[in-house]
This record gives structure tokens, sequence and C-alpha cells, in this order.
């Protein structure tokens, strides 16, 4: 089985380097990555991958992606999606996991 993985998130080295490395493994296709949380749901609405991968950026801009997550699992409701942001922040956390990431 192939896992389809599609990437969302606002810092260009955070794709870059996680696209690099998803792309050695054998079992992995990166659908592509994205920037914007809001243009991502219609994308994964389409393509329906078995995983999203998001960035959770600082507390200032971090209301569109939790929003985005919720509607992620709204539009794939088959499709997990994981958070990876900075670890310093219980609040961002609690906020992810509310919204539906693991």
């Amino acid at each position: 089985m192939i896992l389809r993985i599609l990437l969302l998130g606002t810092d260009h080295t955070f794709g870059q380097e996680l696209h690099q490395h998803l792309e050695t493994l054998k079992q992995v296709v990166v659908l592509r990555g994205m920037r914007d949380p809001a243009n991502a749901v219609s994308s994964i609405g389409r393509e329906k991958p078995e995983v999203v991968i998001v960035e959770i950026p600082e507390l200032e801009a971090a209301d569109k992606t939790f929003d985005a997550i919720a509607k992620v699992l709204q539009v794939a409701p088959g499709s997990s999606v994981v958070a990876a942001g900075p670890a310093n922040s219980a609040e961002l956390v609690i906020r992810a996991i509310r919204a539906g990431a693991i």
C-alpha cells in the first residue's frame, strides 16, 4: 500500500526538508506541499490524502491553521492530520488536538 501525504506549512524550510525525507521512502507519495491553510482545504477534498502533516505556526498565526485542521477532517474524513510545530507551547498542542490533529 502506498501512503499519500500532503504537507501544509508556512515555513518553506519545514516543508522542503520533510518532503525530501519522505520522498526517500518507497511506500510514500508526497502529493504536494501547500502554504495557505484556506486554499489547502479544497485540494485536500479533491486529492483525499491518507495523511496531512500540518505545521502549526507561532501563536499569532495559528488560528487559521486550527480552522483548516477541522475543515480538512470534514472534507476528507478518512485522513489523519498530524500536527508539527514549536514544542514550547502547551496551548498550541491542546488546540491542535481539539481541532482533530494527532
